[in-house]
C-alpha cells in the first residue's frame, strides 16, 4: 500500500450540521417507518392516525387489534422524540396546535438522501 492509497481524512470535507442531522433521524427504523407512511399519504395525517400505524407496524398486526397502550406508547415517542427529530433535520413538520404531522415542504430534502420504501400492506 502507498501513501496515495490512504485516504487523507484531514483533506476531506467534513459533513454540516445538516446532513448530520439529516442521518441521525434517518438512523431510527421508527423514524424511517414515518417517513416511508407518510410519503404515502397525499397530505398531512393526525399524529394519533400515525401512532396507531406504527404501533401495528412495530408489533406486526392489523390497526385495529393493537392494545390501547402501544398506541398511546408510540404517540408519546412521536409527539416527544421522533418527529421533533424529523423536523430538526427538515424531514416533516408538525402542527402541535391540530396535531397534524407531514413530510417536509420541501420534499427535495428527504429524497436527496434517502428513497423511501413503498409500504406493503
Amino acid at each position: 500500500m502507498t501513501d496515495s492509497d490512504i485516504c487523507d481524512v484531514a483533506a476531506a470535507e467534513p459533513f454540516d450540521a445538516d446532513t448530520d442531522r439529516v442521518f441521525g433521524a434517518l438512523s431510527d427504523p421508527d423514524r424511517r417507518f414515518v417517513l416511508a407512511w407518510l410519503a404515502e399519504r397525499d397530505d398531512r395525517a393526525a399524529l394519533a392516525d400515525l401512532a396507531t400505524e406504527l404501533a401495528a407496524w412495530k408489533q406486526g398486526g392489523d390497526a385495529d387489534q393493537i392494545p390501547d397502550s402501544a398506541v398511546e406508547s408510540a404517540h408519546a415517542k412521536l409527539y416527544h422524540v421522533h418527529v421533533p427529530k424529523l423536523a430538526d433535520a427538515g424531514l416533516a413538520s408538525h402542527d402541535r396546535d391540530s396535531g397534524a404531522v407531514a413530510l417536509a415542504e420541501n420534499e427535495a430534502v428527504l429524497r436527496e438522501h434517502v428513497e423511501l420504501p413503498a409500504l406493503d400492506a
